[in-house]
């Protein structure tokens, strides 16, 4: 399906020849079997974040511990995780990264995602370092899990006895569905809806379960103004707000079963929003699930409109 993944086994001295052997011509990783657990774009940053605590020396002694050692070189420490992540980024990202100086995960496209992380995490988690007062910098055992727990659960994954393990289907794959809208949303030119999306990934990565409950249903507000907006014809500005929802309907972009369900969701969304204490965790994650989905199916849409306005 395009989603470029890497896995690399448990043997340090075998990784880095795994992780090269897995790497398609185009320099990309390959995608492997959908029964492997596959870490998405935020988790990957609170791993980067996490390292970045780090001294130079202390990454690169970490990282050697999973076969990227050879890859780990450079005169900063952004540079060094660079180069281990460069693998993840086009040449056009990279020579980006390059002139800058924060952080590669800025640089590493929206549906990559990377699944050697899992181990590394999941050391991190059981505080099992080999040396483990090297790297006070990371905080406690506890420290780690409460910052690296809400950003697996975002992904769809969760951490138990130390393991990360999934907590949805299979078949449910967030990290690669949000990979999949957030690209859509930049190509279509819809930053306000992409800016609140990534609010709400934010805050459920951080466990703000409310805030994010209020970013979904805003994101899922503006998405609908903006597809609203492309849909509208004559003088005067687009209709926003529910008037949006009707102009969809109105213009055939919904049928009329469609755009009861999108009020019915909306209805739902306003319940429960940013209010402290009134969001619960399983409930921000089903939200996200299905405001995601809906994203996709009405840009899907949107990509044949003019196709079918014309028939």
């Amino acid at each position: 399906n395009g989603v470029p993944v890497c896995w690399v086994a448990a043997d340090g001295d075998h990784t880095i020849r795994d992780a090269q052997r897995a790497l398609e011509p185009s320099g990309r990783m390959c995608q492997m079997s959908s029964d492997e657990i596959r870490l998405g774009r935020k988790t990957l940053g609170v791993l980067i974040d996490l390292l970045h605590e780090l001294t130079g020396a202390q990454i690169k002694d970490l990282l050697s511990r999973y076969g990227l050692g050879r890859r780990c070189y450079g005169s900063s420490k952004w540079e060094k995780l660079g180069n281990v992540f460069h693998p993840l980024m086009s040449e056009e990202e990279y020579q980006m990264y390059q002139e800058s100086s924060i952080s590669p995960i800025e640089y590493i496209g929206f549906e990559e995602e990377i699944s050697y992380a899992k181990d590394i995490l999941e050391d991190m988690s059981q505080g099992s370092f080999s040396n483990p007062q090297n790297y006070y910098r990371l905080g406690t055992t506890q420290d780690r899990v409460d910052i690296i727990q809400p950003a697996l659960k975002a992904d769809g994954y969760d951490l138990v006895e130390g393991r990360v393990v999934r907590f949805l289907s299979p078949v449910v794959e967030p990290g690669k569905e949000q990979g999949l809208l957030e690209s859509r949303l930049i190509e279509a030119g819809f930053m306000d809806p992409r800016k609140h999306l990534d609010q709400a990934v934010d805050n459920a990565a951080s466990g703000n379960w409310e805030a994010a409950n209020g970013q979904i249903r805003t994101f899922l507000e503006a998405l609908c103004d903006a597809i609203a907006e492309r849909l509208h014809e004559g003088g005067g500005e687009a209709p926003n707000g529910g008037d949006a929802r009707k102009l969809m309907e109105n213009r055939g972009f919904l049928s009329k079963e469609e755009s009861n369900l999108l009020k019915a969701f909306f209805t739902v969304l306003h319940g429960e929003g940013a209010h402290p204490g009134t969001s619960s965790e399983d409930d921000c994650h089903r939200r996200r699930l299905m405001a995601v989905a809906l994203a996709n199916y009405y840009l899907d849409d949107l990509d044949e409109w003019p196709k079918q306005a014309r028939a």
